[in-house]
């Protein structure tokens, strides 16, 4: 007995030092690779290897990550420093902060809140139209602002209505509601049920993701890096985390309170925690399907465009992906996958009583709410009317520039000059600029005296600072460093070589099997640092089986964003789940369904109408004229 004490003191030991463990060995470990092997092939394998297990383990905070191709392609003789520093700030990164400052200004004024409860008070009260009440807004504000922000702003909406639908449930029965679960939906309401605490740590053993359980309450832990690295997170306060340093979220889960009434439960009990567990998913599933349509909707669409920048400008090209183009493959893809989440939720949780019709009563009292919630905020200000109008300006910019038929506004420039990054820092740029509130000066003046309203911008820097999350950049430049040094160093056409082999498969077969691996890997891994890791070898690999390099790409970077099963695999289905409707249960069996789903509606859309437009299944002729040895990658 005092031996094997002795042994469990010594793994706990271990385990508490598994941090500077991995750190220290584990290059110790791959540098057999660097003495043996002395290529620049090796040496940029030896980063990529480093990169990937401190990425996948989170060990190092995953931007700090991102900083070591700046150190070892230098030292290792990959690239100078002066050629990997130039990839750590792009037009992506600079398209990605515009757009990103204008959904901090959206977030600051509640414009996205407005926009979702209006659309809200359009449907109706039945459970099916609910669901689509709750999914549409996510959906549609995912595609521009924070996924993070969108879930952690619509769950509590959902909950005030499941508060009133279950205390109109037991009034018709003639009885009171458990004290125990109204104060759980209150809770939630107010956004307190969560005990949502956010933790300055240093210690990086805070970032592990755990879940240990008890009767009522679970502790699920969130690393910080996690949220910045599966989307742009720029929630704050109540519900929503600082992304400035490492930090921890820690959420006091509630397990399914509201079916701890005593007693046996009649339909009408069996049937609200389904509806709760189906609208909290539809929040998370609809975040995460909106973020692929655009561009800018989620981090790796973004890494996808850099990547492509880097493979065509090799070969004396420019990428096809802009806003527009991507648009015309990922919208039409964001649409079937809106209708099938939708659907499979129906089906999976309310079953055939989705098409049951809520009463009157019911129907008036939940719209009363969501016209409360809408009344709250009062008449729309003359900031939200100016930000209204700068993002629909932004949106028309990024859509005209470069039309599919006709020449855009962009023609009017010179070549190549004007990218989709600048209309971004235009109207972000006019967001520190003009007024939060007309002053009542000249001709606007009411009476004598001082003016009614000093001066003040839309946007403030110390609004930036606190919600901006910076570390995203950096893992942006970190991973077209990584790209960069794949290509010069011929790592990724190295690695094509080898899968080779695959060309006995037929070319669907291929992108299918590896949609699904990485579709499965993104459950436990960073989505950003998934594609930022696979897209140089994709592109190789395509290139050596005599297609199209955008083929594997965008399917892998589409890929990404399904991950449905896990709390811990994106921030929207952590958020959902921290509110105590679901079990992990519930998450794993409705999102393998979902997982499937998606890996097969993406192969449907790669292989029919981006296939017709991208003419993916056909090498350009410029991979084929010139040879990967001649060339040098132009200075960006």
């Amino acid at each position: 007995m005092a031996e094997e004490s002795r042994w469990r003191t010594v793994v706990q030991d271990l385990w508490y030092l598994r941090a500077p463990i991995v750190i220290v060995f584990t290059p110790l470990v791959l540098l057999p690779i660097l003495l043996t092997i002395q290529t620049s092939e090796a040496s940029c394998a030896f980063v990529v290897l480093l990169m990937a297990v401190y990425w996948t383990s989170e060990m190092i905070p995953l931007a700090a990550t991102a900083l070591l191709p700046a150190i070892l392609f230098p030292l290792l003789g990959v690239m100078s420093a002066g050629d990997v520093c130039r990839n750590y700030i792009k037009d992506t990164s600079m398209l990605y902060l515009g757009g990103l400052l204008v959904a901090i200004a959206i977030e600051k004024l509640n414009l996205h809140k407005r926009i979702a409860l209006r659309v809200l008070m359009v449907f109706g009260a039945d459970p099916k139209w609910l669901v689509m009440g709750m999914m549409l807004p996510t959906w549609l504000l995912s595609m521009w602002i924070s996924n993070t922000a969108t879930s952690a702003m619509m769950v509590p909406i959902a909950s005030a209505v499941l508060m009133e639908l279950r205390a109109n449930q037991s009034s018709v029965r003639g009885t009171a509601l458990d004290p125990e679960v109204n104060n759980t939906l209150l809770g939630e309401v107010q956004g307190t049920n969560a005990d949502t605490e956010l933790q300055k740590s240093g210690n990086n053993s805070d970032t592990e993701k755990t879940q240990e359980k008890s009767d009522n309450y679970g502790t699920f832990v969130i690393s910080n890096n996690l949220l910045a690295s599966h989307e742009n997170s720029t929630v704050s306060n109540n519900s929503r985390g600082n992304n400035a340093s490492c930090e921890t979220i820690r959420i006091g889960v509630r397990q399914n309170t509201s079916n701890a009434t005593s007693g046996s439960l009649t339909p009408e009990d069996e049937e609200y925690p389904r509806l709760c567990k189906a609208m909290m998913l539809s929040i998370a599933y609809a975040a995460n399907v909106g973020g692929l349509a655009t561009l800018t909707g989620t981090p790796p669409n973004l890494v996808l465009q850099g990547q492509a920048d880097i493979v065509f400008k090799k070969y004396g090209s420019q990428s096809p992906i802009t806003y527009t183009n991507w648009m015309i493959f990922a919208l039409p893809l964001s649409i079937l996958c809106f209708f099938c989440t939708w659907i499979w939720i129906l089906l999976f949780f309310l079953r055939k009583r989705f098409w049951r019709k809520v009463s009157v009563d019911q129907r008036q009292k939940v719209k009363r709410i969501i016209r409360g919630e809408y009344q709250k905020l009062g008449t729309m200000t003359s900031a939200e009317i100016t930000v209204l109008v700068l993002f629909i300006l932004l949106a028309l910019l990024w859509l005209t520039r470069n039309p599919v038929f006709i020449p855009g506004w962009g023609a009017l420039f010179k070549d190549g000059y004007v990218k989709d990054s600048t209309p971004a820092m235009f109207v972000a740029l006019l967001l520190f600029i003009l007024p939060n509130q007309f002053p009542r000066v000249l001709f606007c003046r009411k009476s004598r005296g001082r003016p009614e309203a000093d001066y003040s911008p839309i946007l403030d820097w110390n609004t930036v600072t606190q919600k901006m999350p910076w570390g995203i950049i950096l893992l942006f430049g970190g991973g077209f460093a990584l790209a960069d040094g794949c290509q010069k160093s011929g790592l990724s056409r190295w690695v094509g070589d080898q899968l080779a082999g695959l060309s006995n498969l037929d070319p669907w077969v291929t992108n299918l099997i590896l949609t699904f691996i990485v579709g499965m890997a993104t459950e436990f891994t960073s989505n950003l640092a998934t594609a930022t890791l696979l897209l140089p070898i994709l592109a190789d690999l395509a290139l050596v089986l005599g297609l199209n390099p955008l083929y594997f790409m965008m399917s892998a970077v589409v890929a990404t964003s399904f991950a449905f099963m896990l709390p811990v695999a994106t921030p929207p289905n952590a958020i959902v789940f921290s509110h105590g409707h679901l079990k992990v249960t519930d998450m794993a069996s409705a999102g393998f369904v979902m997982n499937i789903l998606s890996i097969l509606l993406l192969n449907l859309a790669i292989n029919t109408w981006a296939n017709a437009y991208f003419d993916l299944h056909v090498q350009p002729d410029i991979f084929q004229e010139l040879p990967n040895s001649t060339l040098s990658t132009p200075p960006v």
